[in-house]
């Protein structure tokens, strides 16, 4: 699923979509959650993305086990800060 965060509110909304967060035979299908340009979700934006990644992950990865990843071109040489950052957004 390649989508914005405003598309994906949407579709974890609606009933017609549920397909695409459901479980396989009780096995969850979903291995990445990827985030582009992470840098801009700061703020109030910030905090909204991360509470819909955590839903999202619940729905998706119930127990766990799914990989988040973070990109931005602008994030910088502080490692730490940046990894700080992205366990901030993914709640992770």
């Amino acid at each position: 699923l390649l989508t914005n965060y405003a598309m994906l509110e949407y579709l974890l909304l609606r009933p017609a979509d549920i397909e695409l967060f459901a479980l396989q035979d009780g096995q969850q299908t979903w291995r990445f959650i990827v985030v582009d340009e992470a840098h801009v979700y700061d703020g109030a934006t910030g905090a909204e993305v991360g509470f819909l990644l955590r839903r999202l992950r619940e729905r998706v990865a119930p127990q766990g086990g799914v990989q988040c990843i973070a990109t931005s071109a602008t994030v910088g040489a502080d490692h730490a800060r940046a990894a700080s950052f992205a366990t901030d957004l993914f709640g992770v």
